[in-house]
């Protein structure tokens, strides 16, 4: 199983599609009824791309958590080699 890349409170999926062995992180129920989802995956030629998506009205707290999970996504890109 893949390890996750990120400690910060929210759901982590390993989805099971090719591709997506890396995970996403979901934050659902953010202040103000929207969700956050961040997603780290490698593409078919070898390149790990991040996706984010957000629904949202956030508190300052809750932006400064989405900015440390993009950090950490960024974080593992850089991380992965493309060899594989």
């Amino acid at each position: 199983m893949t390890e996750k890349w990120t400690d910060e409170e929210g759901a982590f999926h390993v989805g099971p599609d090719k591709g997506w062995d890396l995970g996403a992180w979901r934050q659902p129920g953010i202040y103000g009824g929207g969700h956050a989802t961040v997603q780290v995956w490698r593409y078919h030629d070898g390149a790990v791309l991040i996706g984010m998506t957000a629904c949202a009205n956030l508190k300052p707290s809750q932006a400064r958590q989405l900015a440390r999970v993009l950090v950490e996504a960024a974080d593992k890109a850089d991380g992965e080699s493309m060899k594989d």
